[in-house]
């Protein structure tokens, strides 16, 4: 008969521990999206007419091949985009799951795609929205210059809202070790300011989301 062989209890604890934290997180990622996705004011676009002065004439949506948000802030805000641009990049988004995401999307609305730069008829926007898109963006520079392409497209009081989730405690604590896919917030302050963007409010929607609201540098 096989003999039964006894862990060590410090074993038989870093099992239990390794289990708890992985079933934590996989309920707890669950939970966390439903709130930030489906419950939240983020996906009901409460927060957009708190941080617009006004109506903007002029705007564009920015996705990474996956557009959620174009056909809920064209309701919210009265009016159709000037163009909703797809920045995604084959070549660098190689992720296996912005694959399964461009595959499973259906659009709701027609995309430029421009991987290297914004068209150049674009011009003179009063506000361009990118809801977690800029992250997918993975090399600093490169994303600084699409930052800086953005922010040169833009009016003198031109806005651009970035939204993300950051590489913090909070998300750290609900989706485990997907938080490093994030940025943190020096990193993105380093962006923007690298982009010649100021930082001229910074809001929460629920502990995992931040709102970046950048104004282009005089």
């Amino acid at each position: 008969a096989a003999a039964f062989v006894r862990m060590p209890t410090w074993a038989t604890w870093i099992l239990v521990g390794g289990a708890s934290l992985a079933i934590w997180w996989l309920v707890s990622s669950l939970v966390a999206s439903h709130w930030i996705y489906d419950r939240s004011s983020l996906y009901r676009w409460m927060w957009v007419p708190t941080v617009l002065r006004e109506t903007p004439m002029r705007w564009v949506n920015i996705h990474a091949g996956l557009d959620e948000s174009t056909e809920g802030l064209a309701a919210v805000l009265g009016q159709p985009p000037l163009v909703v641009l797809d920045i995604f990049d084959p070549t660098e988004m190689t992720e296996p799951s912005i694959a399964r995401a461009r595959n499973d999307a259906r659009p709701t609305w027609p995309s430029v795609s421009c991987p290297g730069s914004v068209p150049v008829d674009v011009q003179n926007v009063n506000v361009i929205f990118a809801i977690f898109c800029l992250h997918e963006v993975r090399r600093d520079q490169r994303r600084i210059d699409v930052m800086a392409d953005l922010a040169s497209r833009l009016t003198t009081d031109g806005r651009i809202f970035v939204v993300e989730h950051l590489r913090d405690v909070a998300n750290f604590v609900v989706f485990g070790g997907g938080f490093v896919h994030f940025l943190s917030r020096r990193v993105w302050f380093a962006t923007f300011a690298a982009a010649a963007l100021a930082v001229v409010g910074e809001r929460r929607v629920t502990p995992f989301v931040r709102v970046f609201e950048l104004q282009r540098l005089p």
